[in-house]
């Protein structure tokens, strides 16, 4: 899971033969692909970066060791 610090970025789905679509604009605190993440699917959206982006990277298994610690964590994890 991929966490933006800084920057901006630009979501793109391809449609009709390869026009790209502008979905969403997006910076500091977003999550990118959530839900595919925690699901283990694969995602059709393209991220350009429009500026510098510093970001975390958090791993499945590093966020399942924080959720052995916190349970409400644990819970959402599990929901997803």
């Amino acid at each position: 899971m991929v966490i933006i610090y800084e920057g901006k970025l630009v979501l793109q789905q391809y449609v009709d033969q390869n026009v790209e679509l502008a979905i969403d604009y997006i910076g500091k605190g977003s999550i990118l692909n959530a839900h595919n993440f925690l699901a283990s699917r694969p995602t059709g959206m393209t991220v350009k970066c429009l500026t510098a982006v510093t970001y975390y990277y958090l791993p499945y298994d590093t966020l399942l060791s924080l959720s052995t610690i916190y349970p409400e964590l644990r819970t959402s994890v599990n929901e997803a």
